[in-house]
């Protein structure tokens, strides 16, 4: 197990110790937390869309709603007692409650998270492109294991973060985009369901290989001419998948 010494002043260590006793865990404890969510390993957190708390004039807003679906003629009876159930939440403020009336919504899946998605999606557009302009002989230099590697495996949807990066990768398929990968969330691929976690491949992989891509794409007068990477440049990319495995 390796092992991080980081250097802080006294202000700063007394404040982390006070927030873990607050907590009731160690210092370290503490900093390992820190360092999931820097890795994204969420699947201990709550990660849902129900609020802590609603403003009364959100609560009334709701409850209104409420009342007004519950009186609709169509309305069967265990519809008409949900919203009502719900008006005598709402009116109360029994957060607790909430969960009736946002449990179904996730949390929203932020900017620079529907960026990282979009950034796996190209990456491994480029790698397909990338691998279909290689001799025989490249590809057969490559590996099938490395070939393997070089496709988009999908997400984990039974880790919640990862989860909402699939639902957003859909979203973005269904729409007709990155249609190099419309195969992989087809019935036969559990809809891109990868069944284990991916996340941590596709950082390795994209350390490696935006910065490669930036040079080709952004680089003084262009490398060249085509916008792929060499069988060299595929080699790099797809090993990174293997690093920590």
């Amino acid at each position: 197990m390796g092992t991080i010494a980081l250097r802080v002043d006294d202000a700063t260590s007394d404040e982390l110790d006070a927030v873990a006793r607050g907590r009731g865990l160690t210092r370290s404890d503490l900093l390992r937390e820190a360092i999931d969510t820097i890795l994204d390993r969420r699947t201990r957190r709550t990660y849902g869309g129900t609020p802590q708390s609603l403003t009364v004039v959100e609560r009334k807003v709701l409850m209104m709603q409420h009342e007004i679906l519950s009186r609709l003629p169509d309305r069967d009876e265990d519809d008409r007692d949900y919203h009502e159930r719900m008006v005598t939440v709402l009116q109360n403020g029994f957060v607790a409650e909430y969960t009736d009336e946002f449990g179904y919504l996730d949390a929203e899946l932020s900017r620079e998270d529907c960026t990282l998605v979009m950034d796996v999606l190209d990456m491994f557009r480029v790698l397909h492109g990338s691998v279909m302009q290689l001799t025989s002989d490249e590809r057969a230099s490559l590996g099938d294991d490395l070939l393997r590697s070089a496709k988009f495996s999908g997400f984990d949807l039974n880790d919640r973060f990862e989860g909402n990066l699939l639902m957003y990768a859909r979203y973005l398929i269904e729409q007709g985009k990155w249609s190099e990968q419309a195969d992989r969330f087809t019935d036969e691929m559990d809809h891109g369901d990868s069944h284990w976690r991916t996340l941590p491949v596709y950082r390795r992989m994209l350390a490696v290989f935006q910065p490669i891509w930036a040079d080709i794409v952004h680089g003084a007068g262009g490398r060249r001419e085509a916008y792929v990477l060499t069988v060299d440049e595929v080699r790099r990319v797809v090993e990174a998948s293997k690093y920590g495995a």
